[in-house]
């Protein structure tokens, strides 16, 4: 049965230990999933990688790595999304990096109308004009 709510990120081989051991793991073991998809866009995982996924119940999503991943990851969830639209939220997130280290399940019930995005400050020795 398809769930109401999705989490995806995106992983390639050299990440995907990471994704594993680390983001899925803290995902699993803090966020309460009953209503929760998870869907990893396979930019190159390893054999290994895309079993240990597969067997945990991750959807995946086979991609071609014809850019940088921090863009085009929005082009193959869009590719996604025309064949499984019914999802009624989306949180797509960063793989590399993220530890959940408590439930964000309730964030998919709040202003269920509205698009939501969090901004990094990012610092740059460049002065913008």
């Amino acid at each position: 049965m398809k769930k109401p709510y999705l989490i995806v990120t995106s992983s390639d081989k050299k990440y995907g230990d990471f994704l594993i051991e680390h983001w899925l793991t803290s995902l699993k073991e803090n966020v309460n999933l009953s209503k929760i998809d998870i869907l990893i866009l396979d930019y190159g995982l390893s054999k290994a990688q895309r079993f240990y996924l597969k067997n945990d119940g991750v959807l995946l999503k086979e991609c071609v790595k014809d850019n940088h991943v921090a863009n085009i990851r929005f082009r193959d969830l869009l590719s996604f999304l025309k064949e499984n639209n019914n999802y009624e939220q989306i949180l797509s997130c960063d793989g590399g990096d993220i530890i959940f280290q408590d439930d964000i399940s309730f964030l998919f019930e709040e202003h269920k109308d509205s698009f939501r995005a969090v901004c990094e400050k990012i610092t740059s020795p460049f002065e913008y004009f």
